[in-house]
């Protein structure tokens, strides 16, 4: 049994609702048709042999490869700022859910509490079901922007009464 797939079930048995798998897939490091032809057919295999949510976190421009993140059967896609949400929502359609796309350094770390609100007024209009920082939250980042990001999520309201696909 493959290592992700045995902490996968090993967290699932201690309770965890959720997990996450973290694959360093960036447009840097794999070209696309790496992604489709190699780690495509192993994540398609992890979200099947899997009992229970999952999202994929792949940090980076993963624009080329998010059509096929989502056909794996992976519940989920955390995403970076380097792909615009509205981008990344039309590479996916409603085959997943989107979550991120909060840029760490330039917001959260050196924005004001407007620019964060803004960015994830963006985010959510273009669809992203769950608002959170792209990856890693630097340590020194002002607590009024992380709330932020919580505020201004709970506090919008979509511009029309458009269905979007919701978390299960």
């Amino acid at each position: 049994m493959p290592l992700p797939e045995l902490l996968a079930h090993k967290q699932f048995a201690a309770g965890a609702d959720v997990v996450t798998l973290a694959d360093h897939a960036t447009g840097d490091l794999v070209a696309p048709e790496m992604y489709r032809d190699f780690l495509w057919p192993l994540h398609k295999e992890l979200a099947a042999a899997i009992n229970g949510p999952l999202i994929l976190h792949i940090c980076g421009d993963t624009l080329d490869r998010i059509a096929w993140i989502s056909r794996s059967g992976i519940e989920c896609f955390h995403f970076e700022s380097k792909v615009s949400a509205s981008k990344a929502r039309w590479a996916a359609g409603d085959r997943i859910a989107l979550m991120g796309n909060i840029n760490n350094p330039r917001t959260l770390l050196h924005g004001s509490p407007d620019d964060v609100a803004d960015e994830v007024h963006v985010a959510l209009l273009a669809g992203v079901e769950i608002i959170a920082p792209e990856c890693a939250v630097p340590l020194n980042a002002p607590t009024i922007n992380l709330q932020t990001v919580a505020d201004a999520a709970r506090a919008w309201t979509p511009p029309s009464s458009k269905s979007r696909r919701r978390w299960r």
